[in-house]
């Protein structure tokens, strides 16, 4: 009997014997390159760009020395020169604006003077200004307790005429507060243009991030979009009050220079004016604020550290 793989035998297998362990070998090999060939790549992932931030910062975000102006959803036209990150953290302090050619009957704004001086609040087209080392060297005190402000006649105008505008204004009577001249020049300036306003209750707030939280809320509640700068104006009987106006340096960027004025105490009548903003920080707020709100009672204007404010009246822009 044959056996074709017994020691000593003469091996001899048919053709269909000699190809069955090849078949076997190459089989999986051939099935499986039939596969991949059959089956499509997957398509290259390219990279996807970055969505750009909402068009109401887009003027926080470059050098802002020529100033740029937005329209935001809300149908408010912000203009900004400078960022505060360049202004204070980086020591970019020149001045970027005249502040008395920007002024409009309906401007409202806040910022700082070149060289940062002082600070600047306007509101129906008034241009405050304090500077600090006056109020550091002044010798009158400072007294809250009455109530009003100095106020101007004419809106739109930098003031008394000797500063370009109209003779018949009361000028402030504390040396360290005045109207804008026309030699006055903004580092840091935000600006909106706002005919009317709607007023809205607030009650009673016992410091200032309840004032945020009730400001955000009652933007939301009108459809506002958080992100984009939005007017604010806020007036009530201050029980205690914390400001600063800066003198030449940033505290925090240089502390060895200028130390900025502060004034902490009660304040009769008070207003708060500014814009409130989501996500801008290093921008236009500060690290530990949604907001960047001036203080405007009697003779003095600076920028709000803290509040605890009662009988509060919120006033926001009335959008048609």
């Amino acid at each position: 009997m044959f056996r074709p793989w017994a020691p000593g035998a003469r091996n001899f297998l048919p053709i269909w014997a000699l190809g069955r362990p090849r078949m076997t070998v190459w089989a999986p090999l051939l099935l499986w390159t039939a596969i991949s060939c059959a089956v499509p790549s997957p398509p290259k992932l390219q990279p996807q760009p970055q969505p750009n931030p909402p068009s109401s910062l887009q003027p926080m975000l470059g050098s802002g020395d020529s100033g740029a102006r937005e329209r935001g959803a809300s149908g408010i036209d912000v203009s900004m020169w400078g960022t505060m990150r360049e202004v204070l953290r980086q020591g970019q302090s020149q001045g970027r604006v005249a502040l008395t050619s920007i002024l409009k009957p309906t401007t409202i704004g806040v910022g700082a003077l070149a060289g940062l001086e002082g600070e600047i609040t306007i509101v129906d087209g008034q241009a405050y200004v304090a500077i600090g080392s006056a109020l550091k060297e002044a010798t009158v005190p400072i007294d809250l307790t009455r109530p009003g402000r100095a106020t101007r006649a004419n809106s739109g105008r930098t003031g008394p005429a000797d500063h370009g505008g109209p003779a018949d204004l009361m000028e402030p009577s504390h040396p360290g507060l005045r109207w804008a001249s026309t030699a006055d020049s903004a580092a840091l300036l935000i600006t909106a243009e706002v005919s009317d306003w709607d007023e809205v209750p607030l009650g009673d707030c016992p410091d200032y991030s309840t004032l945020e939280a009730r400001i955000a809320a009652q933007l939301r509640k009108r459809g506002r979009e958080l992100t984009e700068p939005q007017p604010v104006r806020v007036r009530g009987a201050a029980r205690g009050l914390r400001l600063h106006v800066i003198a030449g340096a940033c505290p925090i960027a240089n502390p060895e220079g200028p130390a900025p004025w502060h004034y902490d105490g009660p304040a009769a009548d008070v207003e708060l004016i500014g814009f409130y903003v989501e996500g801008a920080a290093g921008r236009l707020t500060h690290h530990d604020r949604s907001s960047h709100l001036h203080v405007l009672a009697g003779d003095l204007t600076g920028h709000l550290e803290d509040v605890r404010i009662e009988d509060v009246t919120l006033l926001l822009p009335r959008i048609r």
